[in-house]
C-alpha cells in the first residue's frame, strides 16, 4: 500500500490544481498543501514551482512522481500476490506424523508442497502419536499429523481426514473364510497389533471394549511399530491384525489380504492436525494445513 501522502502527491501532479486533487481525493484543500508540506520537508526539496499561471513539477518533483509510480505498480503486484496465495513462501517447516499418516497419507501432498514452495525446508519427524505429541509439547515441532485420540493436554487438534480401521488376514486363514466372525472368535486368533502409544492400538482397543473384547485377553505374538512388517506377518496366515484401511489398499488389489468382518465391530477414526493451543499456526505450518485440506478434497472428487 502507497504511504497516502504519495498519493496525495500524484494527485496533485496530475491535476497540477490543489483544489481540483482535493475534490478528487475527497479531502480538504488545507489537507492536500499540508501533506505536500510535509513531503517536502521531509525530502528538503520543493516538489512544485508556484507561480502566477498555476504551479507545475520541479524536477524533483518530477523524479518524485515517476518513482512513486513504481512504487506503486510494485505495491499493486504485491498485494495481488499476497491476496492470491502466490506470495514467497520460505523459512523452516518442522512436521511430525505418527507412523501410518507419515507412511500411507503424506507423501503425495508432501511432493505437490515441495514443488509449489521449494524455499521451505521441511523436516519430518516420524513416531507414534504419544511421541509427536510429546515433542509438540516440548516445542520441537511446529505441527503434528496424527491418528487415534492420544493425550493431547496443552494442545490443539483438528480433524482432516475420515479414515477406518479393519481386521485383516490371509485369505487362507480361518477367519477369512467366515462370511462374518464374532467377537469372541478373536479370543481363538493370533494376532499381531501396533506397540502401544500408537493411535492405532488405541483406537482399536476403545473399539473392542465396545463389543465386549478385553483387549488384554487377546493371543498376541508381537508387537511393532512398522505397519509393514505386521502385513507381511499376516500375509504368512500366522496372525491377524487391525490396520488402517490406507495402509492395505495394495494388498486388498493382490489379494494378499482380505478384510475379516467382525459381527458389531466398526472402527472409524479420524486424522487430526495437532499444534499448540491458540489459533492455526501461521507460515509455512498454516499454508501446509491448507494444502492437507485441499488434497483431501480432491480425493474426495476423484472418488
Amino acid at each position: 500500500m502507497l504511504d497516502y501522502r504519495l498519493e496525495v502527491f500524484r494527485a496533485v501532479a496530475e491535476q497540477l490544481n490543489f483544489t481540483r486533487a482535493a475534490e478528487t481525493l475527497h479531502i480538504s484543500q488545507p489537507a492536500v498543501t499540508q501533506h505536500i508540506k510535509h513531503l517536502e520537508e521531509h525530502y528538503r526539496v520543493a516538489l512544485f514551482r508556484r507561480g502566477a499561471g498555476g504551479i507545475a513539477l520541479t524536477p524533483a518533483g518530477q523524479l518524485l512522481y515517476e518513482a512513486s509510480g513504481r512504487a506503486g505498480e510494485l505495491s499493486r503486484q504485491t498485494e495481488a500476490q499476497l491476496r492470491s496465495g502466490l506470495a514467497v513462501l520460505s523459512g523452516p517447516l518442522r512436521l511430525g506424523s505418527s507412523t501410518t499418516v507419515a507412511q500411507y497419507f503424506l507423501p503425495p501432498i508432501l511432493g505437490r508442497f515441495q514443488k509449489e514452495h521449494p524455499q521451505v525446508a521441511v523436516t519430518l519427524r516420524i513416531g507414534n502419536t504419544r511421541d509427536v505429541a510429546d515433542a509438540l509439547r516440548a516445542g520441537r515441532l511446529d505441527l503434528g499429523l496424527v491418528e487415534g485420540p492420544g493425550e493431547r493436554s496443552g494442545l490443539r487438534a483438528e480433524a482432516f481426514y475420515d479414515d477406518e480401521i479393519v481386521c485383516v488376514a490371509a485369505p487362507g486363514h480361518p477367519l477369512a473364510q467366515a462370511t462374518k466372525v464374532t467377537p469372541a472368535a478373536l479370543r481363538e486368533a493370533a494376532f499381531v497389533l501396533r506397540e502401544p502409544g500408537s493411535g492405532t492400538r488405541d483406537v482399536v482397543e476403545r473399539a473392542l471394549r465396545k463389543v465386549g473384547v478385553a483387549p488384554a485377553k487377546l493371543a498376541v505374538i508381537l508387537e511393532t511399530d512398522s505397519s509393514e512388517t505386521i502385513k507381511g506377518l499376516v500375509a504368512t496366515g500366522v496372525a491377524v491384525a487391525f490396520l488402517s484401511h490406507l495402509a492395505i489398499r495394495a494388498e486388498l488389489q493382490l489379494r494378499q489380504l482380505v478384510v475379516v468382518p467382525v459381527a458389531g465391530l466398526a472402527i472409524p477414526r479420524q486424522f487430526h492436525f495437532v499444534h499448540a493451543q491458540g489459533p492455526r499456526p501461521p507460515g509455512p505450518a498454516g499454508r501446509f494445513c491448507d494444502a492437507v485440506r485441499g488434497y483431501v478434497a480432491d480425493s474426495g472428487r476423484d472418488r
